[in-house]
C-alpha cells in the first residue's frame, strides 16, 4: 500500500487530478508513460528523495524497514516486536507512527517516535487497541480512522477504530458478505478484494453508515484474467489500480500482478457485477518473476516502480518491478528475501 497525496471521489469525478494548482485530464487512452510525462514534467529524471518500505511478516516477529531510494543498495532496519505473526501495516509520516496489525494478540498496536526506536533491537507498542477481532488481515488508515479487514468464515467484517491522542478506540463494526483480503480507504471510499475469487468491492461514503449492520457493497466488477486477488492499491492522483493474483495457494510460482490505467473510469465503464476486460489491463506474471503468493502491492509513479510482498516463492521476498508499459513476464529489479512477508506499505519523503 502507499500514502496517498491527493483523493478523488469517484462519485463526482471519473477521471480528473489536480496537481499544482493545474487542471490535468487522463483520458481513457492515455498509457502509462503519458502519466509519468504529464505527472514529472522536466523533472521526470530527478532525485525521488527518501523511500521506505515498511513490511511486515507473519513468521518472523518484527516489523522491518528497507529503504529502497537506492535499489543497488537496498538497506533495512529491523524492529523486533515479538509478534510472531503479523499482516497489514502502515505509516504516519506526519506523527511518526507505525500500526501493525498482530494476529498473534488480534489487535493493532502503535509504534510511536520510530527513527528513535530503530536504534533499540527489541520494541513495545506504545498503545494497542482492544482484540476486537480474531483473524485480521490488512488495515487501511485515513484521517482519523482505520479500519481492520477480519476473514472469519460465516462472520467477515470490517471493524472500524477513531485514532485519537495515541490511542485506538473502536468505532463501528460493519459485518459484510464477501470474503476479506486486502482494503484501502480512499476519500470516504473503500476498496476491499474478494478473497478466492477475482472480484473487486466498492463501499461508497464508508464509515458515515449506523454501527453493527450488513454492509453491501456499492459496487462489484470481477477482473478478467486474475485468478484469486489478495493485494491492492489505488493512487487516486493517477487513476491507476494495482492488484495482485496470488491463483492456487498451493503453488510458489503461479502468481502475478494487473495494472489497471484510467481506472475510474474502466470501473463505471463495467458497472456493477461487470468485468474489467484483459484488453484494459497489463499483467505479469510468469517463470522470472518470482511471483507466488503475491499477498500485499505498493505503487510509485514518481520512482515508477511497484512493490510486491512475496509470501510464499523462497519462502518471503520483497520484489521490486520496473513500472510495466506492456502485459509479459517481467524479472524484478529488486529482489530482497524477507521470510513470511505478508504486507506492505510506501512511505515517500520528498527532497527540501
Amino acid at each position: 500500500m502507499h500514502r496517498p497525496t491527493f483523493f478523488i471521489n469517484l462519485t463526482k469525478t471519473a477521471s480528473m487530478c489536480l496537481l499544482a494548482g493545474t487542471t490535468l485530464f487522463f483520458t481513457g487512452c492515455q498509457k502509462g508513460e503519458e502519466i509519468f510525462d504529464e505527472f514529472l514534467g522536466k523533472d521526470k529524471d530527478k532525485d525521488m528523495g527518501e523511500m521506505r518500505i515498511f513490511a511486515s511478516t507473519n513468521t518472523g516477529g518484527n516489523f522491518t524497514i528497507f529503504d529502497v531510494s537506492d535499489l543497488h543498495d537496498i538497506d533495512k532496519t529491523v524492529a523486533n516486536t515479538g509478534n510472531m505473526d503479523a499482516d497489514g501495516i502502515f505509516y504516519s509520516q506526519d506523527k511518526d507512527i507505525v500500526y501493525q496489525l498482530s494476529r498473534t494478540e488480534s489487535v493493532v498496536n502503535g509504534y510511536t517516535d520510530i527513527m528513535d526506536l530503530m536504534g533499540k533491537k527489541d520494541v513495545s507498542p506504545a498503545f494497542s487497541s482492544d482484540s476486537d477481532f480474531t483473524n485480521g488481515r490488512e488495515i487501511t488508515v485515513e484521517g482519523d480512522m482505520l479500519v481492520v479487514a477480519e476473514d472469519v468464515d460465516d462472520m467477515n467484517q470490517l471493524v472500524v477504530y477513531k485514532v485519537y491522542h495515541g490511542a485506538l478506540r473502536l468505532d463501528k463494526v460493519y459485518r459484510v458478505h464477501i470474503n476479506l483480503w486486502g482494503i484501502q480507504l480512499v476519500d470516504g471510499t473503500l476498496y476491499a478484494v474478494e478473497d478466492g475469487t477475482n472480484n473487486l468491492a466498492v463501499y461508497h461514503d464508508f464509515g458515515t453508515k449506523p454501527d453493527d449492520q450488513n454492509l453491501g457493497a456499492d459496487m462489484k466488477v470481477a477482473i478478467e484474467g486474475l485468478v484469486r486477488t489478495h493485494g491492492l492499491n489505488y493512487d487516486a492522483m493517477h487513476d491507476i489500480m494495482v492488484l495482485t493474483d496470488i491463483a492456487d495457494a498451493t503453488v510458489d510460482s503461479d502468481g502475478g500482478f494487473h495494472v489497471i490505467e484510467n481506472f475510474s473510469s474502466k470501473l463505471m465503464d463495467a458497472g456493477d457485477e461487470g468485468m474489467i476486460m484483459m484488453d484494459d489491463q497489463i499483467r505479469i506474471a510468469g517463470d522470472m518473476t518470482y511471483l507466488g503468493n503475491p499477498v500485499d502491492v505498493a505503487l510509485s509513479v514518481e520512482a515508477k516502480k511497484i512493490y510486491v510482498a512475496e509470501r510464499a516463492n523462497g519462502g518471503g521476498r520483497l520484489l521490486v518491478f520496473d513500472y510495466p508499459m506492456e502485459s509479459g513476464n517481467m524479472k524484478p529489479v529488486a529482489n530482497v528475501n524477507y521470510e513470511g512477508a505478508s504486507a506492505v506499505y510506501l512511505d515517500e519523503k520528498e527532497m527540501d
